[in-house]
């Protein structure tokens, strides 16, 4: 316990990764990284961690590689399926390192979900894969409404909509990216609000049979007028789950939704393109079947909340498989990769 106590003050002054670098070869925990070149890169080695063997996925999604929205707002779809997220430019062609994992991963005759607009992703790559695939586009107007039409696709897929959903600020991706790997793991939407309003679009989602509305984030985030608006709506009890920042609001929902985790997830809280597709891996990890939580980091360091939530829980997570780490050095240090595994 004294060790424990040691390491968590570590984590909380910032000195941890500095102080464990030079002796990472004892770390008890063990990350795996999961990196490619670049963010299409990344995207591709999730989707071989997810099925390396051959024509063993049944659907695939592909969103645009420089926006956050499709991507993150798909996990719940992404998990329900099955389905790797894969990423491609947008208004372009289809990028050919994708086409050849799509080709690898999906049987002839798969399903291949489009998600966002034209500008998102051009017809052109849709045209590419007709044939050997059966593709749909699954799109809105703008972010908000191609999160409603995910939603739709889902409750579809399950055969009835779900009386849960999670609201997530729209233009900024800190806390969709945090609950990317519950939603993935237990398919519940991924809905975009504006923040101080709830966009006309989403809306006829705020019925009586919404039974379990969430708000991620504080009040800078999603007002307490959207609070009001989707009580007032549907009767129901808005449950808020936030912290003062991108990162305490990153641990509060790794505590509410994984209070006794097997495993964990180390993504990047400064940029989104590495952690994009990885809140799939995450949710339906072969790791575990309760999945794992996304934690955010900075490249260099612990906040002291996610080093709290680590050093709180080290004792439920498996010493051989602990987790992953999303994105290359680049995003997230080795030091502090290392630093980690010795508290895990």
């Amino acid at each position: 316990m004294m060790l424990k106590h040691f390491w968590k003050v570590l984590f909380s002054l910032g000195a941890l990764a500095l102080l464990i670098a030079p002796h990472h070869a004892a770390a008890a925990g063990s990350l795996q990284r999961v990196a490619g070149p670049n963010r299409i890169g990344t995207a591709i080695e999730v989707s071989q961690q997810l099925y390396p063997n051959a024509d063993s996925a049944g659907t695939v999604i592909i969103t645009r590689h420089d926006a956050f929205p499709d991507a993150l707002t798909a996990s719940s779809l992404a998990g329900l399926l099955g389905a790797p997220i894969l990423l491609t430019p947008p208004n372009a062609d289809l990028d050919p390192v994708v086409h050849a994992e799509i080709d690898r991963v999906l049987p002839a005759g798969g399903s291949v979900l489009v998600i966002g607009g034209t500008a998102a992703v051009s017809d052109s790559v849709i045209a590419t894969l007709q044939g050997p695939y059966s593709v749909e586009r699954i799109a809105g107007a703008n972010r908000y409404e191609t999160a409603v039409r995910i939603k739709e696709r889902a409750d579809s897929v399950r055969g009835y909509p779900l009386n849960a959903a999670f609201f997530s600020r729209g233009d900024t991706y800190p806390d969709a990216l945090s609950i990317s790997s519950y939603a993935a793991l237990s398919g519940t939407p991924i809905v975009l609000v504006e923040s101080d309003a709830v966009p006309v679009v989403v809306q006829p989602l705020l019925t009586g049979y919404l039974a379990t509305p969430y708000i991620l984030g504080g009040t800078n985030a999603v007002s307490d007028n959207v609070v009001g608006a989707i009580e007032s709506a549907t009767g129901a009890i808005v449950t808020r789950i936030s912290g003062q920042d991108r990162y305490s609001t990153s641990a509060a929902i790794a505590e509410y939704f994984f209070p006794n985790p097997l495993a964990i997830t180390i993504g990047t809280g400064q940029n989104f393109p590495d952690a994009l597709a990885g809140g799939v891996l995450a949710g339906i990890t072969v790791l575990t079947p309760s999945g794992t939580p996304v934690l955010l980091i900075q490249k260099d360091s612990v906040p002291a909340p996610i080093g709290t939530y680590l050093a709180d829980h080290s004792g439920t997570i498996d010493d051989l498989t602990s987790g992953y780490v999303l994105g290359g050095s680049s995003a997230i240090g080795n030091d502090v990769e290392f630093a980690i595994e010795a508290v895990i």
